[in-house]
């Protein structure tokens, strides 16, 4: 995929994320409402790590690429699983799959370090820009903790593809792209 293409993917990302923040808690207050917060969120969990699980197989990726993940997607589904209130678990997916996405983008011209720092640098930003948009609406709130989720979601968004990427090149597979 071309940088260009991932770099319209990120923005795109980043917009979606930003524009849903004024709805989205009318959105979590009706489906509060009819008991059906926990199972949607669960189901978004579902389908965002299923679509994760074929884009690697579809990366034939080797067997070790694998194994390492699953402690990885271990200890994120306990993060998960963790968190009390169940909307700050949307964080999770929202910038886990940004942390990916920007390390990426920025693999193809940095060196690894460099790229997952940038990522991260990146992924922290827009969650700090999500939190201050949230200041200024009226039925949201400004939430520094928030902004350490969703930086701790791009970090292991960024593990994953740190991950992949490093197994594929050591097994001279196709890298991760």
């Amino acid at each position: 995929m071309k940088a260009r293409t991932k770099w319209i993917l990120i923005i795109c990302e980043i917009l979606l994320i930003y524009s849903t923040l004024y709805i989205v808690r009318f959105i979590t207050m009706f489906l509060r409402e009819r008991g059906l917060l926990s199972l949607t969120i669960y189901t978004m969990t579902a389908v965002f790590f299923l679509l994760v699980a074929l884009y690697v197989l579809r990366l034939k990726p080797p067997i070790l690429s694998i194994l390492l993940l699953i402690p990885i997607l271990g200890a994120y589904g306990v993060l998960f699983l963790k968190m009390k209130i169940p909307v700050e678990r949307i964080h999770l997916l929202e910038y886990g799959l940004l942390g990916f996405m920007l390390t990426g983008v920025l693999n193809d011209r940095w060196r690894a370090g460099r790229s997952a720092g940038g990522a991260l640098a990146g992924a922290a930003t827009a969650g700090y820009v999500d939190e201050a948009i949230q200041y200024f609406l009226p039925n949201r709130v400004y939430d520094l903790r928030d902004v350490g989720f969703n930086a701790l979601a791009g970090f292991s968004g960024i593990v994953v593809f740190a991950v992949l990427h490093w197994v594929q090149r050591a097994k001279g597979a196709k890298a991760v792209q």
